[in-house]
């Protein structure tokens, strides 16, 4: 086990009862979903071992982060492309800790050694916005209990990401 991932398993998940875990990442600049650009892509885990129930709270928590951004007239959500291994992070933390989890890759970030993925300051700007809705959407919804009645049905029709000519894959 790498030092990072034995540090989080010692100390965060062998030692709290996590319900919930978003794993926020920085994607490219140039990921779309019908000819818009998005603001991020999110995916629950994908391993075909998560328990079912964890796998429908991933989705749940999918919903809450997509209707806090979607009607922002900012916020343009894309589902992610991933695989399925356990050894990512997602899916990871779903089977062996029962976890669950959703992957939110956010467009662009502020520096970067390629020029083309850092983003000027209104949009970094939005990114920062971005993950504080997602944030405080996902809590309350945590903390009052809606998640729980939360409409995954957004899935079936969340166009997945595509990557622009001239933009790097998503490793």
């Amino acid at each position: 086990m790498e030092q990072e991932a034995r540090a989080l398993h010692e100390n965060v998940f062998m030692k709290y009862d996590i319900d919930y875990m978003i794993d926020l990442h920085h994607q490219g600049t140039l990921s779309e979903t019908e000819g818009q650009l998005v603001s991020g892509s999110i995916l629950y885990p994908t391993n075909p071992n998560v328990a079912p129930e964890v796998l429908e709270g991933s989705k749940k928590l999918g919903s809450v982060v997509f209707n806090a951004l979607h009607d922002t007239g900012w916020g343009h959500i894309g589902k992610y492309v991933g695989g399925t291994g356990k050894n990512i992070g997602r899916n990871g933390a779903a089977v062996r800790y029962d976890i669950s989890t959703l992957l939110f890759e956010m467009r662009g970030m502020s520096d970067h050694s390629r020029e083309d993925y850092a983003l000027g300051q209104k949009s970094n700007g939005y990114l920062i916005k971005q993950t504080i809705t997602t944030l405080d959407a996902t809590a309350r919804a945590i903390a009052d209990g809606s998640i729980e009645t939360a409409d995954t049905s957004f899935w079936d029709t969340l166009p997945e990401q595509k990557n622009r000519q001239g933009e790097e894959a998503d490793e």
